[in-house]
This record gives structure tokens, sequence and C-alpha cells, in this order.
């Protein structure tokens, strides 16, 4: 590619992701940490204890969880584990979290997660500066748009805001995120291809950094 494409490709690629979607990101610290994102279409938000219920629902739902994680549905004791978890941490001021998707008319409809990531490289277990990015949106509302536009707006504002504000992950800021998807998941190869991030490489099942017995592709992201 000569310069001048490079050049060309940059600039679209900044243009894009500055002008993504209108948002506003409100962060306070009372009694515990509160985050909450207004995107075009949705409300993004620190996970509450009443989202918990919906939150059961979404992960016991075969369809949802059919291309995610070990793509088994999660039994709601399970899910109730792992939102407490997950609530404790904004208790604790820790916004490496779940956060809840809702529509701009309040309808739950998934959630993301920029949680501690393991380096593919060495192995180490939540390494000091990296995330690992997840997402799940309800299969009610595939093909909408929804993710591509909660990631954009996580990926792209938040991110950098919380590492604006020094909030860190095992002692060192926010540097990198990282995330994993199939290739038989064409729904989050699009949303990566729309946000403009490439394939790094490829895992093959149970490959050193794949736990999983099928094939991954792997995405990073400098913040």
């Amino acid at each position: 590619m000569s310069q001048a494409r490079k050049f060309l490709f940059a600039a679209a690629f900044l243009l894009l992701h500055c002008t993504l979607y209108p948002h506003e990101i409100s962060i306070r610290l009372k009694e515990k940490l509160e985050i909450r994102v207004q995107s075009e279409n949705l409300v993004i938000e620190s996970l509450k204890c009443s989202d918990i219920p919906a939150m059961q629902e979404l992960r016991a739902k075969e369809e949802n969880m059919s291309l995610f994680a070990n793509r088994n549905p999660v039994s709601k004791e399970k899910t109730l584990l792992r939102c407490i978890n997950w609530i404790k941490r904004w208790e604790s001021g820790n916004p490496f979290s779940a956060m809840s998707i809702f529509t701009r008319e309040g309808e739950f409809i998934g959630y993301a997660v920029m949680g501690y990531g393991d380096d593919p490289d060495t192995g180490e277990e939540n390494a000091p500066g990296l995330s690992e990015f997840a997402i799940i949106i309800d299969s009610d509302y595939w093909g909408l748009g929804y993710g591509t536009e909660a990631a954009g707006v996580m990926l792209f504002k938040l991110a950098p805001e919380l590492k604006d504000k020094k909030f860190s992950l095992s002692g060192a800021p926010l540097q990198r995120v990282i995330f994993t998807t199939s290739p038989d998941n064409p729904g989050m190869v699009r949303l990566c291809e729309k946000l403009g991030i490439g394939i790094q490489r490829t895992f093959g099942p149970n490959e050193p950094g794949n736990p999983w017995n099928f094939e991954k592709y792997f995405y990073e992201l400098e913040i």
C-alpha cells in the first residue's frame, strides 16, 4: 500500500471513530461507582441488582449463547453468582465490569463487559493494563445494529475516558482491549469489520491462548 493510500485509510479511520455515534458519558462515585453512556439509540449503564432477572433470562436462552464462550446456556444460579461478582466490582469503585444495554425506550437487550484479560502471548492471567471485551445482544434484536453501536461507543469513547481518569487493571492504566470470536459467528465478524478492527491472528482449537475446541479469531485494540 502506498504512503498516500495509508494516509487516506488512517484519516478515514479517524473520521469514522471521531463521529461514530453521538454520545454522552456520565461517571459518578458516591456509595458506589456508576457509569452511564447514552448513544443515539442506546443507554449503557453499570449493572444493577434489578437487572439480574433479565440477565438470567438472556444467558439461559440457547440461541443467545450458541456462539459465546463454551456455547452452552448458563443456569440462572451461575448467572446470579456472576452478576454478584460484577456488582461487587462496581461497589468497590472498579469500572472493569459488566454493563447493561437498554434501548432508549428502556428495553433490556443485552450486556457488555470490559473486564480483566489474560495475555495471549505470555499466558499471564489478569495482565496489567489489559482488558478483555465481550458483548451479548438478545437474539430478538439481532440485525438492528445495536451490537455495533454498543461496542463502538464502549471501545472508542468509554475506554479512552477510563484511561484518562486513571482507572487501572492489575496496577497499570488501561492500554489494550482484546476480544475473540469464531469464524462461524458472522455477526461478530461483521461488527469488527464495521468498526475497522481487523483480525490480528487466528488460534486453532485448543492452541495456547485458546481454551476452546474450535477456531478463534483474535482482535486487539490499543487505547
